[in-house]
């Protein structure tokens, strides 16, 4: 009985996180890619892994990247309600009947030379267990280590998605867009619900198509509580091609709206990424500067 009532409860939580979250797709209307994400994980690790002890650490996520080096790259979520809800959903699949063979003897930490299995491969370690997701999302298994033997679970295009989006987006409230030169467009979707005391509306963007071109954009933020914030602003095309960022520290009173503008660089003809924060609030928005 008490099974079938956590059962209950990771069902609905899932159907509520799910309501207003899509998962993150390259032929979405807002023209984004998966590189837009890719080029931002780290990011949102440092983000997420203020150093705690462990003992204060419930689920822990890891992936297998490789780009100049092979790397591991981790998201941890704290003991509470939210990590409690997962483990629901995880322990909550039932096998399949169906194995897949030890991997290896070898062993993974957070700076792999080298590991035996395809980029995109991820771990999550909860509540004593390892779980095993290869790289395109399609399978599930529960394994003896994290290079062992796997036992695959059944898994609904549902959960998948539900922890594909906390691996990308969560805890923030997340939106991703594009911003178009040609047709002076901006495309926003909000792609994860979670609460942030700041919203920000973008009301306009000035993007010169030049050499180190110094651009602008101008945010609308409303808070619920009166409070100062720091607006950053981070441009790249990937984790180690940079170009000039911003910061503001902006005082808000409640309800009331307050603009600030945010310079930043760029590239040429070639698209890239400017990344916002604010609060909890965080925008990753693609630079199309072509005229």
């Amino acid at each position: 009985m008490k099974r079938a009532v956590l059962m209950l409860v990771a069902l609905i939580f899932i159907i509520s996180a799910l309501s207003g979250c899509h998962i993150y797709d390259d032929r979405n209307d807002a023209g984004t890619s998966d590189d837009a994400t890719e080029s931002n994980i780290e990011k949102t690790e440092t983000e997420n892994n203020i150093e705690k002890p462990e003992t204060e650490i419930a689920v822990k996520f890891m992936r297998f990247n490789r780009e100049f080096d092979s790397y591991i790259s981790y998201k941890k979520i704290p003991r509470g309600d939210f990590a409690s809800s997962l483990i629901d959903v995880l322990e909550g699949m039932s096998e399949t009947g169906q194995t897949v063979d030890k991997i290896s003897d070898q062993t993974i930490d957070e700076s792999p030379s080298n590991l035996p299995v395809e980029a995109g491969t991820m771990w999550i370690e909860a509540n004593s267990k390892i779980y095993r997701i290869n790289s395109d999302f399609t399978q599930i298994c529960r394994v003896e280590g994290h290079l062992g033997k796997g036992y695959v679970l059944s898994s609904s295009e549902a959960i998948r998605t539900y922890i594909k989006e906390i691996w990308y987006y969560y805890p923030r409230d997340y939106y991703i867009g594009t911003y178009t030169k040609k047709r002076n467009v901006i495309n926003i979707e909000h792609v994860y619900s979670s609460y942030s005391s700041v919203s920000v509306d973008i009301k306009n963007i000035e993007v010169i198509n030049d050499y180190r071109p110094t651009n602008k954009i101008t945010l609308e933020l409303l808070s619920d509580k009166d409070q100062t914030v720091s607006v950053d602003l981070d441009c790249s095309q990937s984790n180690d091609n940079l170009a000039e960022g911003d910061q503001e520290n902006v005082s808000l009173k409640a309800g009331i709206p307050k603009t600030v503008e945010l310079s930043f660089g760029g590239w040429k003809d070639s698209w890239y990424w400017i990344d916002i924060l604010v609060d909890n609030t965080r925008i990753n928005l693609k630079i199309e500067p072509q005229t």
